[in-house]
């Protein structure tokens, strides 16, 4: 079985469920003679069809990454600080703490990508575990560097949503179970030395 035809198929399959409910709900709440019932069947069609439009939004984003961008050098502490700054507002909210612990490092990824990647992640295991903690690590691993969020909630079509844009950011392995996901960039051969810095 091909990309094309996988894709095929776990699309059908991930849109047969809520669809098949979505149906049931509709024609229990026509055939119905009292006037609540029908008001009620509607109002649990909600859900599936926020279930469906969602599902639909994480496999056009899936059937969208098809060819690898290209990457470029960047701070990836820089880079991680930042993208848990945008989410600190939410987490604050949720009563959520986001702890961070990076090494310095440098790593070649496609930026935008990656953001996309952790902005889901967080946004999702915010939502899942609201007034925990969540630790957020950046470590060497190796010749490169790994990123890790623990714990990782995420499933389904966004979990697989997830690990194809860590891939097409550059991550050379995604890993991604109930507590933790973990993916490992390359670290550049060299990087640019800023015009501040001096060699004694």
């Amino acid at each position: 079985m091909n990309a094309q035809q996988e894709l095929m198929h776990e699309t059908f399959h991930a849109l047969a469920q809520p669809i098949s409910a979505l149906r049931a709900k509709v024609e229990l709440g026509l055939r119905a003679g009292a006037r609540q019932l029908p008001m009620e069947s509607l109002a649990e069609c909600l859900p599936l069809v926020l279930r469906l439009s969602d599902d639909l939004g994480m496999l056009r984003e899936i059937a969208a990454l098809e060819q690898k961008p290209a990457t470029a050098h960047y701070d990836a502490t820089a880079l991680l600080l930042e993208c848990v700054e945008e989410m600190a507002m939410v987490a604050r909210d949720a009563g959520t703490t986001l702890a961070v612990k990076a090494e310095p490092g440098w790593i070649a990824c496609h930026e935008a990508t990656l953001r996309s990647a952790l902005f889901l992640l967080l946004d999702s295991t915010l939502a899942a575990e609201p007034g925990n903690r969540i630790d957020i690590g950046l470590h060497r691993d190796g010749d490169g560097f790994a990123i890790s969020v623990s714990p990782a909630k995420l499933g389904g079509l966004r979990g697989k949503l997830f690990c194809k844009l860590m891939e097409h950011a550059g991550a050379e392995t995604v890993e991604l179970g109930a507590e933790r996901a973990r993916a490992t960039f390359p670290a550049p051969i060299y990087r640019n030395i800023s015009a501040s810095s001096s060699v004694e």
